[in-house]
Order: structure tokens, then sequence, then C-alpha cells
């Protein structure tokens, strides 16, 4: 997690794993209704030695996920793995992101619509 200055928060950590279209939604306090947040887990597996060395989620409205059809986790252990996980992905999360704090307000905020992985 990098940092950023939120323009609510001042200086605080960065999610840059949120995707554009949920991001806008936090930065408008849109609530996403019945649907809820959906998650993508994904593990890097380093090349050499087969241990686990990063473990990310991908986080997006459960509407996008349902337009993409992705699997509910990945295992990237090599750089044609993660070519492959960018095709399906940067479309959604690029220019996305969010302050780690108004994305942590939101979930907490939306939580009756449930976070789901």
């Amino acid at each position: 997690m990098g940092l950023i200055i939120c323009d609510k928060h001042g200086e605080t950590g960065f999610m840059p794993f949120v995707s554009k279209e949920l991001a806008e939604k936090i930065i408008a306090n849109e609530p996403l209704g019945n649907k809820g947040i959906k998650f993508v887990e994904v593990i890097f597996i380093d090349e050499d030695d087969g241990e686990e060395f990063q473990q990310l989620h991908y986080w997006m409205s459960q509407k996008c996920f349902d337009s993409l059809s992705p699997k509910e986790s990945y295992v990237i252990q090599s750089d044609e793995d993660e070519v492959e996980l960018d095709k399906i992905f940067d479309p959604i999360m690029k220019g996305g992101g969010i302050c780690g704090r108004c994305f942590e307000n939101y979930l907490e905020s939306n939580s009756e619509n449930g976070v789901t992985h």
C-alpha cells in the first residue's frame, strides 16, 4: 500500500487494487444496493522456491464481478500467469484505487450489503 493525500483524511494509505467503478462509487458515497462488494484473491508464488510471497485482493462491485465472470482466486507462478491476469482485470482496475480510510469507511457503511469472496 502506497501513500496518497486524501481530501478527507490527509496523508494516508492507498488501496491500489480497487476497481475504477468501485472507487468512483466510494468517492461519490454511492451505495451499492443489494449487490454488495466482491473481491478476487490473487496469490503470487516465487518461481524459484515455490513459496508464496504476496497475496492481494482485487476489489469490485458484485455487478462488475458478474460482468467479468472471473474465478474466485488466482495463483500466479509465472510471467505468463501474470499477463493472463492483467488481460482479465486491467480493463476494470486501470484508473482505480482509493484512500485506504475511505475504503474502510465505505465497507463499514455498506456492511449490510455484504462483502463476498
